[in-house]
């Protein structure tokens, strides 16, 4: 089976910049979605750290990752895995 392996997406760095959410969008749509296709890939395992921030997610960033990634993981019906980042856990020093 192929698998996709991706690793501190961070969605939402720098603050929620627009700038990083436009880069992250074309990067999504234009290379990894289309690749995942043309080479039959249906599951993603992401190795942590999907969101920056640990302590809460900006509604803006929330809303571009679901329109440039979950969407898209649930249109191309993929299957997903995610690991616990240390940017995923509420606190620093313990899981």
């Amino acid at each position: 089976m192929k698998v996709a392996i991706l690793g501190d997406t961070h969605f939402g760095v720098r603050n929620d910049n627009k700038s990083f959410h436009d880069y992250y969008e074309r990067f999504y749509s234009e290379l990894f979605f289309p690749y995942l296709k043309d080479k039959g890939i249906k599951r993603v395992i992401q190795l942590g750290d999907l969101f920056d921030r640990r302590k809460y997610v900006n509604f803006y960033t929330l809303k571009r990752a679901r329109e440039y990634f979950f969407d898209k993981i649930d249109e191309y019906d993929l299957e997903m895995d995610v690991f616990v980042g240390n940017h995923d856990t509420y606190f620093k020093n313990t899981n």
